[in-house]
């Protein structure tokens, strides 16, 4: 018995089995069949309905619109359907729903908001941008409070800043200060006075009052030009605290020296010379 060999429908030879041959192969030709027609639909799982008609009017695959009978449209356009199963092509316009780019536009800046923000217009199509408030964005509107801030120092008399400590970020924070000791100028008190003479043995004195609350003097005396037994001398109350016995030397002196409210301090030339004296007092 003739018997073809193949995997699908179109391996089938028609002919086979001749009708001279016995039935020993039959089964053979059963099963291949069988197995070709299984190959050739491998999935169809149910009936298949359609017609022979139906089946041989469908030639490829859809891959564009045209294969599912819709009519193109022109570039630009857009698909739209009335609703009963009818598509068409339209363009976009106002008139059918759409807005152009050029509708769009962005309008003044609006007043300021808590977290800003952005509105529409769907009527003129204008864009507001609004900015954000100070409070919104977390600004500052006052000076924080600092940890370990320094007080403030306000200092009179002896004391005075000495030390100024900052962090890492330039804040203060600490203020030390200090208090002079030994000698606090007496604000308006002090003097001088000076001397310009000529001549022999002539004596030129002025005398002032310690004022209360001194304890120290400051005084400075400068000698120049000096001619016959110019001399100077400075006397707080009984004690010399400047003296100059060298006649025509030229000399700046200076002495800071006890003293005490109520105590009289003299200032005295002998001699010819020019003679310049100050003093200050302190407490």
């Amino acid at each position: 018995m003739a018997l073809e060999s193949g995997t699908y429908i179109d391996s089938l030879n028609a002919s086979n089995p001749a009708s001279t041959d016995g039935l020993g192969q039959a089964d053979d030709h059963l099963r291949l069949i069988k197995s070709t027609i299984k190959a050739t639909f491998p999935n169809l799982t149910g009936a298949v309905t359609a017609t022979h008609t139906q089946l041989n009017n469908i030639s490829s695959v859809p891959t564009d619109l045209t294969d599912l009978g819709i009519s193109d449209g022109s570039s630009g356009q857009f698909l739209t359907t009335n609703g009963s199963g009818s598509f068409s092509f339209a363009s976009v316009s106002q008139g059918s729903g759409g807005i152009a780019l050029t509708d769009l536009s962005v309008g003044s800046e609006g007043v300021a908001t808590f977290n800003g923000g952005i509105s529409y217009n769907n009527s003129t199509g204008v864009f507001t941008y609004s900015p954000p408030t100070a409070a919104g964005i977390g600004a500052l509107t006052a000076h924080p409070s600092i940890s370990g801030a320094a007080s403030s120092s306000n200092n009179s008399g002896s004391t005075f800043i000495q030390d100024i400590t900052l962090d890492g970020n330039g804040h203060v924070t600490g203020i030390g200060t200090a208090t002079a000791t030994g000698m606090s100028p007496i604000t308006g008190q002090g003097g001088g006075f000076r001397d310009d003479s000529s001549g022999t043995s002539y004596d030129n004195s002025q005398t002032a009052t310690v004022p209360s609350g001194a304890t120290k003097i400051h005084v400075w005396g400068n000698l120049r030009s000096g001619g016959f037994g110019a001399n100077l001398y400075v006397q707080v109350g009984s004690t010399t605290v400047i003296q100059n016995n060298t006649n025509n030397t030229n000399v700046n002196l200076s002495n800071v020296a006890a003293c005490s409210g109520g105590q009289t301090i003299t200032c005295r030339l002998d001699g010819s010379g020019d003679l310049s004296v100050w003093y200050v007092f302190y407490s």
